[in-house]
């Protein structure tokens, strides 16, 4: 067995490594010849994408170090059955045989795996699949009408408001009807990121990664085990997601004290346990929760000392709303951070190079403290001289001032370098105040989200017409932003899974495609979607709900063209062999210096500011280590798809010594001298 993964692993090297040669194309790729004063261009039958990218010319030397490609491993394992039943399964088999594929031809350094990575709890699935019959009219204790649907899961309950129904959508494709809705629920609700199996903590991997009809945990960790092999050996940094939450129905006897929790009275316990069934329990819960002072909770039955009684505990809450199938864990307390340095040490030791925080800022002293949350008027005395003994301070000033993440992540960071393998933290926090970005990297963190980039760009297109007249100045400013502190952050100028895709927001899509590569090759650490990378509109799991004000979807399901395209794995693999992504990439490659060197191939010396002009352009440079300055422009103004262009100067940017652009219409590089 171990010399049948060995061979593998050679021939994976010798594919990855050694040109291609390909009878017959090495002709038709342009070469830009480039001289001090003189540049010469040849083209010979009109190069197609494909024929592009078997090139040999382009198969080596592509570095785009900054780069990191999310991958929706769920969808990536759709498989559409006859009829049009949809499944997923293999996930991360599929993940492990495109690894080649990305390093080869898109550079990759770095690949972001997200989607129930983690065993996932059962509320969230009936959270997002609520029906309009399943919503009764009631009136609260303020005597104001409500519209509720109360669920109810192993021994959670919750009550959800406001009619919310979750997306659906049907599809056609050649293999039959299908039926699309958010009934696989929120990646972000878990049963654990690791569960103790005879007492020793162990991965939680979602054990429908293998098969989502016949979930197998051992197949779905040693599909795991392979992919990490597979991306080491190709020096792929795999990053996944570190999701402090849980489900409500993962709370139970072992760790409800690890909850900002709250208890009902003794009296209110004894009456629900002497209710005479089931019907008339899960009434009385409901009755609870319908209540105006319990909106932020959800309800747990445990069973201790032989008595069965209800606690609430403390919803996430986040833009303004509760999450119906999320809870929140305290970090000050000692069995919480053994939890999270745990699930570290045990992703260290996997083989996964980086995690992604989720929503870290909520975890932060200053998010503990949201007046509207109000998660520290939940401590009990019990949970606070834990911390107490934990940190070796009073509580007061433990809330004071006290940052859980530090201990968390220097532990862990402390287990990963003793093990040789760094681990890299990126943290999910919109908070772009210098002074508290360097606070919060100063606890640990390597990069910070920052949004602003894409958000900028959204507001060229779907923004207000305020925000519309801005949109450039303000994009602009974020470029600045960005290259100023390129170190300390995690861009997206297209879109991450949680915000609409490129294809749903329109405009200068090809330039922003142009941009992300920019910053990828500049170092810049820039994540592109691998929904971005195919140019499609949705996906078949997307995140729930994300209604938009005028009823369109933020997080839309694929259309019917694309889910006929990756009805299976191998339309998949078509799909990004033919990806507008890569079709860029491959003519930004294929460019070449006298000397034989592509110009993306030459190392970048610096990186110049950021310029924009009257006409809605911002030009964005680098410096090469011979002389040559290559500079990206878009063209923010052009609603289609031919919306940059890339110069090439000497001389500190005099007359340019080339321009070209990709022509949307025939999708040859046109020229001007």
């Amino acid at each position: 067995m171990k010399t049948k993964k060995l061979l593998i692993l050679i021939l994976i090297q010798l594919f990855l490594f050694q040109p291609l040669s390909w009878a017959g194309t090495s002709e038709l790729s342009p070469h830009l010849r480039i001289s001090n004063s003189i540049v010469q261009a040849t083209f010979k039958n009109n190069p197609t994408d494909s024929q592009l990218q078997q090139n040999s010319d382009i198969q080596t030397n592509r570095e785009l170090p900054g780069l990191t490609i999310a991958i929706n491993i769920r969808d990536l394992g759709v498989e559409i059955l006859s009829g049009g039943k949809i499944i997923y399964k293999n996930c991360l088999e599929k993940a492990e045989q495109i690894l080649p594929l990305l390093k080869r031809t898109f550079g990759v350094s770095n690949v972001y795996i997200y989607d129930s990575f983690y065993e996932l709890g059962k509320m969230s699935t009936l959270t997002h699949t609520r029906k309009t019959e399943d919503y009764l009219t009631t009136y609260n204790d303020l005597g104001i009408e409500e519209r509720i649907s109360p669920i109810h899961t192993g021994r959670a309950s919750v009550i959800v408001k406001n009619n919310y129904i979750g997306k659906k959508k049907t599809i056609n494709t050649s293999r039959g009807q299908s039926i699309l809705d958010d009934r696989n629920g929120n990646s972000f609700s878990l049963a654990g990121m690791i569960k103790k199996i005879k007492n020793k903590w162990k991965l939680n991997i979602n054990p429908k990664l293998s098969d989502s009809e016949f979930p197998d945990a051992k197949k779905s960790a040693q599909a795991l085990k392979n992919f990490l092999d597979t991306s080491k050996h190709l020096d792929i940094k795999i990053i996944t997601d570190f999701i402090p939450w849980m489900a409500p129905d993962a709370v139970d006897e072992t760790n409800y004290k690890w909850t900002f929790y709250t208890e009902i009275s003794e009296a209110e316990n004894a009456q629900f346990r002497s209710l005479p069934g089931e019907k008339e329990k899960q009434k009385f819960i409901e009755n609870l929760l319908a209540w105006s002072g319990n909106k932020s909770f959800t309800a747990v039955r445990i069973t201790e000392n032989g008595l069965e009684r209800i606690i609430l505990v403390k919803r996430l809450r986040f833009y303004g709303i509760y999450s119906a199938d999320q809870v929140v864990l305290n970090p000050f307390l000692p069995e919480v951070q053994e939890y999270y340095i745990n699930t570290l040490k045990l992703l260290t030791d996997a083989g996964i190079g980086g995690v992604r925080i989720d929503l870290g800022g909520i975890l932060l002293n200053k998010g503990l403290k949201d007046p509207e949350a109000r998660y520290l008027d939940f401590v009990s005395e019990e949970q606070k001289q834990s911390s107490e003994k934990l940190h070796g301070k009073p509580w007061s000033e433990i809330i004071a001032g006290e940052e859980p993440w530090k201990n968390i992540l220097s532990k862990a960071k402390e287990y990963a370098r003793n093990k040789n393998a760094p681990l890299e933290v990126l943290m999910e926090i919109y908070s772009y105040d210098e002074t508290e970005m360097e606070r919060v990297l100063a606890l640990g963190v390597d990069k910070l989200y920052y949004e602003d980039v894409y958000e900028n760009y959204k507001h060229l297109e779907w923004g207000t017409p305020e925000e519309k007249a801005n949109a450039v100045n303000w994009l602009y400013e974020s470029l600045e932003f960005m290259i100023k502190h390129k170190d300390k952050l995690l861009i997206f100028p297209m879109s991450n899974f949680d915000k609409p895709s490129a294809e749903l927001l329109g405009g200068p899509i090809t330039g922003m495609r142009a941009l992300s590569i920019y910053t990828a090759k500049a170092g810049i650490k820039t994540m592109v979607d691998f929904r971005e990378l195919l140019g499609q509109f949705g996906q078949f799991f997307p995140i729930p709900g994300g209604i938009e004000s005028d009823g369109t979807y933020s997080h839309p399901f694929v259309k019917d063209a694309e889910a006929e395209q990756r009805k299976d794995f191998a339309g998949t693999q078509n799909a990004l062999d033919n990806s507008p992504f890569l079709s860029l990439i491959n003519r930004l490659f294929n460019i070449q210096t006298e000397s034989g060197q592509t110009i993306m191939s030459l190392p970048v010396l610096k990186i110049n500011p950021p310029q924009k002009d009257a006409h809605g352009k911002l030009h964005l440079s680098w410096e090469t280590d011979q002389g040559i300055i290559v500079r990206f422009s878009i063209d923010l103004n052009n609603q289609g798809q031919d919306s940059y262009q890339v110069d090439f100067f000497q001389d500190n940017f005099q007359q340019p010594l080339k321009t070209m652009h990709v022509s949307s219409h025939n999708n040859l590089i046109q020229q001007a001298i």
